[in-house]
């Protein structure tokens, strides 16, 4: 299973960047310190290639179980961090 959250974590990182890489740029573009060479593209590659490695772990019957438990504790976590960030910004504080 832990192969399928290392996956989890990257797409969001990956992600992350395409969209926060973005509002700095258009927002603040002197704060970019770090060029990364072939943005954006460079990211929607990687996350397509991750993405491509969920289809075999669902094809796969040793790998099934992992991407499916994955996949139902991804929103789950992502919900709960909503919430609590959500809650955090409604009383003023950070989590």
């Amino acid at each position: 299973m832990i192969g399928a959250v290392i996956l989890v974590v990257w797409i969001f990182i990956a992600a992350s960047q395409l969209r926060l890489r973005r509002r700095l740029e258009r927002e603040a573009p002197g704060r970019v310190v770090v060029r990364m060479w072939g943005f954006p593209w460079l990211t929607w590659v990687a996350l397509a290639g991750m993405a491509a490695v969920f289809v075999p772990m669902a094809r796969e019957p040793d790998t099934r179980v992992q991407r499916y438990s994955t996949g139902g504790m991804t929103p789950a976590l992502a919900a709960l961090g909503h919430a609590r960030q959500r809650r955090g910004a409604a009383s003023g504080s950070t989590p």
